[in-house]
């Protein structure tokens, strides 16, 4: 078994008895290729007046995690239907506003 120990910047490696069986130095290489922008793409729907259901057409091509927030942001109960992968329904117990985040 080789067990990798990091000190600053030496490499040592050694077997399970704790001898060592080589010593290298770590080196940083070159820089990746720039990121996306920090993940998964998302989309917000907004409500303006109370309904229920809402109907989500969020065209992400996937089953997103949803939250669905009142008018003052506060996360509320709801019903969450998938109804294809670019489409949801949300649904209440009574009439709603507010705001569904798809991520």
């Amino acid at each position: 078994m080789i067990v990798d120990v990091y000190l600053s910047d030496i490499v040592v490696d050694a077997d399970a008895g704790g001898s060592i069986i080589d010593i290298g130095v770590a080196l940083d290489g070159p820089p990746g290729p720039p990121g996306t922008g920090g993940g998964v793409a998302d989309f917000i729907f907004t409500q303006a007046f109370p309904a229920t259901p809402w109907v989500v057409n969020h065209n992400l091509g996937r089953k997103p995690l949803v939250a669905v927030l009142d008018v003052g942001g506060n996360e509320v109960e709801a019903a969450v239907q998938h109804i294809s992968v670019n489409q949801l329904r949300v649904s209440f117990a009574a009439p709603q506003a507010g705001s569904a985040r798809c991520i």
